[in-house]
């Protein structure tokens, strides 16, 4: 029971029951990946005393964590401010991206309750961005001989945590690329984001924002003729039709954050400050 504190409670089963001792080792599985990071983090912790930081950070951590394991995830570690987790291990589970896609939203909708919350303790209110990679992976117990790990390595778990960042650039709060948008498109909306390469990386992959739950409510909670002229900007961008597709985002820029964004890069690719081959942005920052 102490120990489940510290790893996941249903690793300790799986270890457990496979009769085998506690050893190196890992295989190749297709899991989904996430990486949640609290925006502006460092800003934060200089107006909090310690004390105060460590409070805000365990009433953060425990709701999130929670999210994300009743949604079937795998607490991996904390990362300083940063939650990560992933699905499909050790237990299978064929729907991981799905349950990915639907922490992240879960997420998402506990954050009102939870900055009311932090203001009734005297806090200021807190955002967060999410990037979610299905892909994969090796995992297992990975470490020294005597100091384990079980996690998860490879490209897709560096593409999640990229694509967290890359939010930041965008504007917005949830990032999936392509594989993970064909295995939850039923699900969820989505719209098509860009075609990036990730910092360290020269192949492009499609990134799609994360919306909502498909579900009635949702046709009314959103504009969806502002994410219509997006995806048609796009794909006027995408054939190099740069002047047509600023028109396009220029027109959404006041209300859609990615659309400024769009609408700035086709002005410097017009004026000849950047140059985009096979529409691929190649990201700068992490």
């Amino acid at each position: 029971s102490a120990f489940s504190h510290y790893v996941d409670g249903r690793v300790v089963e799986a270890i457990s029951r496979s009769g085998r001792p506690i050893n190196l080792w890992g295989e190749s599985r297709n899991l989904s990946i996430l990486f949640s990071d609290i925006a502006g983090f460092t800003t934060l912790s200089e107006k909090l005393t310690p004390e105060n930081l460590f409070s805000l950070m365990s009433l953060y951590l425990s709701k999130m964590t929670d999210i994300l394991t009743k949604q079937g995830g795998t607490l991996d570690k904390y990362i300083g401010d940063a939650v990560m987790g992933f699905y499909g291990a050790p237990l299978e589970n064929h729907h991981h991206a799905i349950d990915a896609c639907e922490t992240a939203l879960k997420m998402r909708d506990a954050l009102p309750d939870f900055n009311r919350e932090l203001k009734d303790q005297g806090f200021d209110p807190i955002d967060f961005r999410v990037g979610i990679a299905t892909g994969n992976v090796m995992v297992g117990n990975i470490g020294s001989h005597d100091r384990f790990n079980y996690t998860v390595l490879w490209d897709t778990v560096n593409l999640a945590s990229r694509l967290e960042g890359a939010s930041k650039e965008y504007g917005t709060h949830i990032i999936v690329p392509e594989w993970t948008y064909l295995e939850a498109k039923e699900q969820f909306i989505f719209r098509k984001l860009d075609k990036i390469a990730v910092k360290g990386k020269t192949e492009g992959v499609f990134i799609y924002e994360l919306i909502a739950k498909k579900t009635e409510q949702a046709s009314e909670k959103f504009d969806f003729k502002v994410y219509e002229n997006y995806e048609t900007g796009l794909m006027k961008y995408f054939a190099s039709e740069y002047l047509e597709a600023w028109k396009i985002f220029e027109s959404n820029a006041l209300v859609d954050p990615p659309s400024a964004i769009l609408a700035k890069r086709c002005l410097a690719i017009l004026e000849g400050k950047i140059h985009i081959e096979n529409g691929i942005y190649h990201m700068e920052n992490k």
